[in-house]
């Protein structure tokens, strides 16, 4: 049974899938709390230029999704209750939800980006060349088949 509130109208259950993010008390000090500021600062270094107001609402969701399916991926390996019949397919569910939403950041990501310039081809072919006459280095205390 998971672990709610009593004598509640709504009873706020604190683990699994089910559970009301939005009630825990997250302060700075915590490990949670550090670990999404963590990776809300690596989504959004994505973008050099600075994130959009919709790519903020995005990286948010993203976190969101992540928290709650690390919960319940921690429950279920911990063998607790995970939520209850139809806990799997919300799992699976919201897994392809937050996939989709990493594709369409990077997807943002990558458009915000300065476009890369690559090599010529004659460029590319000459530095293979180079790169196959340059003489082999021997490391000391290697296994040599020599």
């Amino acid at each position: 049974m998971p672990a709610y509130r009593k004598n509640a109208k709504h009873p706020v259950i604190k683990t699994g899938l089910y559970s009301h993010i939005e009630k825990w008390e997250l302060d700075k000090r915590t490990k949670v709390y550090r670990a999404l500021e963590a990776a809300r600062q690596g989504l959004l270094s994505m973008f050099p230029q600075g994130p959009s107001p919709a790519v903020c609402l995005l990286v948010e969701r993203i976190l969101f999704k992540g928290l709650k399916l690390s919960i319940y991926e921690r429950m279920e390996i911990q063998g607790a209750d995970t939520g209850g019949p139809g806990a799997e397919q919300r799992y699976l569910n919201m897994s392809n939800s937050l996939r989709e939403d990493i594709r369409l950041l990077t997807n943002l990501a990558a458009r915000q980006s300065p476009e890369r310039e690559f090599p010529d081809l004659n460029e590319y072919l000459e530095t293979v060349k180079r790169a196959a006459r340059a003489q082999m280095i021997k490391i000391k205390g290697e296994n040599n088949d020599d």
